[in-house]
């Protein structure tokens, strides 16, 4: 019985993978291959999505302190404390974001802050969502009172992904009826569930 000839198989190169304009990701979006196969309508995107960093443990529904820097220091000691940060880091990124917000206010208008600061020990982003119904003076343009705070923490190696997680909470928080709603929020799961309503469409 006679052998079959060998056959010799040249695997070319497959061209690259173009990704349909209505298929890419929205802005703010991350998307990595699923299985190892380029993303598609078949294998389906992974989203590394700005609202994984909000859960429960990320919501404070009521600041206990009233004074800017007080609520500053509140925030940021209650993300060390869930995170288990050294009490040095907690204290320099307190330094951080209290040296941030004397080189310009960041009440953004219509009772929102943004605190944010970047800072080298940091190998993640942090953020918290936090609210004051008192009101706090963050020295916003309109001068109104504070009641709501997006703080994010990040680190300082990727500063593109940090301007556009506060570009991702700035849509948020321009809306009224976000603002109006998340003031009446009951619980965390409310809370959280506004972000879901009135956060950027993600597909």
């Amino acid at each position: 019985m006679k052998r079959g000839k060998r056959i010799r198989v040249l695997a070319k190169p497959l061209p690259p993978v173009r990704i349909p304009r209505k298929l890419r990701p929205p802005r703010g979006v991350r998307l990595v291959s699923h299985g190892g196969f380029p993303p598609g309508p078949r294998t389906g995107w992974v989203r590394m999505s700005f609202r994984r960093l909000f859960d429960e443990q990320h919501v404070i529904l009521e600041i206990q302190n009233h004074t800017k820097d007080e609520a500053l220091r509140e925030m940021v000691e209650y993300l060390g404390k869930i995170h288990r940060f050294p009490k040095k880091r907690v204290e320099a990124l307190v330094e951080a974001i209290l040296e941030r917000e004397a080189q310009g206010a960041t009440g953004i208008g219509k009772g929102v802050a943004l605190p944010h600061a970047k800072h080298p020990e940091l190998k993640q982003t942090y953020a918290l969502l936090a609210r004051c119904s008192d009101g706090l003076d963050f020295n916003a343009a309109d001068h109104q009172p504070v009641h709501v705070l997006f703080l994010v923490l990040s680190p300082e190696t990727n500063p593109e992904e940090h301007i556009k997680f506060l570009r991702w909470i700035s849509y948020i928080a321009r809306q009224r009826d976000f603002r109006s709603f998340f003031l009446q929020a009951r619980n965390v799961e409310e809370a959280l569930g506004l972000l879901d309503e009135f956060g950027p469409q993600e597909g």
